[in-house]
């Protein structure tokens, strides 16, 4: 099995709005070593787009998938931030035989999706959200 975690910093455009562009920038510069660091050896970390990461978890099940994403979700909201503290919200798809890969990235933003309509700074599963 193998896992897809999306993860997306929540209210980032009020941090821009708040203190500019560039430490904007220099948050997801930090972000991206912080997840890079808290990635497993075999592990995959990319930025998607905006304010969005995505990690593929080799080897790892649903259940592992909810536990590194919520450890992911704590190491983040625990971190020293420069400016302000920040939190993530993650969606978690897991691979199926029958799904293919658009699938899969289309079950962990509805995950994504799910995690910040809850509240944010949290995990949600795309088994969970249906």
């Amino acid at each position: 099995p193998f896992s897809l975690l999306m993860i997306d910093v929540d209210n980032f455009k009020m941090y821009n709005d708040k203190f500019g562009h560039l430490p904007g920038d220099e948050l997801l510069i930090l972000l991206a070593r912080l997840l890079q660091t808290e990635a497993r050896a075999n592990d995959f970390v990319a930025r998607y787009g905006g304010e969005e990461f995505s990690m593929i978890l080799p080897n790892t099940d649903l259940e592992g998938a909810i536990i590194i994403a919520e450890r992911l979700c704590k190491t983040i909201r625990d971190a020293a931030w420069p400016l302000r503290p920040i939190t993530v919200s993650i969606g978690v798809a897991t691979a199926e035989p029958e799904i293919d890969i658009f699938s899969l990235i289309e079950r962990a933003d509805k995950a994504l999706y799910f995690s910040k309509a809850q509240g944010r700074d949290q995990v949600a599963h795309f088994q969970m959200v249906n």
